[in-house]
């Protein structure tokens, strides 16, 4: 991580809030991206938030990817609250009923 993303992630940082996120289930949208601008891949996770730091919000993840951890940028501001309901993974089929939060991230590839 360069010296531009941590300044970067010190200024998306709510100590405030990151204290009301965490042992939330939160659902996770990823959209790949490649470096045409074609949709590759879009994957589905979910899992609870066990910590929040400056650097990284870390997620125990659950379902098929029980035991696994997934780290994403310590940006709160886009964690949406979810609306109650059923949400149907399309990769694996799973529910995820009433989780907490939502957010989704386009992960774009590098032109190679």
């Amino acid at each position: 991580m360069n010296g531009n993303n941590e300044t970067e992630n010190r200024q998306l940082f709510d100590a405030k809030r990151a204290k009301h996120v965490v042992g939330k289930l939160i659902l996770i949208g990823l959209t790949y991206i490649d470096n045409k601008g074609h949709i590759t891949k879009q994957k589905q996770i979910y899992g609870k938030i066990i910590s929040i730091d400056k650097s990284k919000i870390s997620i125990g993840l659950q379902g098929t990817h029980q035991g696994e951890l997934f780290n994403l940028p310590p940006d709160i501001p886009t964690l949406k609250e979810a609306q109650l309901g059923d949400y149907h993974l399309r990769e694996t089929g799973e529910i995820v009923t009433n989780p907490d939060l939502l957010v989704t991230y386009d992960i774009n590839s590098s032109s190679e």
